[in-house]
């Protein structure tokens, strides 16, 4: 009973490895170009920011640079 089971367990182990295929469209000169690590991968971070809760006094400060951004995006576009 005890050799079935580690027959079983190393059939299991077995067809596990072969599950792994590589990916046809895996282009690793352009992986390399985009600075991606051995997998094509590349590291980025996330931030999220978060509103204080006395943002009532920000309001004003806020809406200027909102402002700010938006006059800076239409020159951009001009």
């Amino acid at each position: 009973m005890k050799s079935k089971l580690i027959i079983i367990i190393l059939i299991f182990f077995t067809q596990l490895t072969f599950a792994q295929n590589n990916n046809p469209n895996y282009n690793e000169a352009l992986a390399k170009d985009y600075g991606g690590d051995d997998y094509g991968m590349k590291l980025y971070v996330m931030a999220i920011l978060k509103t204080p809760k006395d943002s009532t006094k920000l309001k004003a400060i806020s809406q200027d640079l909102m402002r700010g951004h938006l006059d800076n995006i239409n020159r951009l576009v001009e």
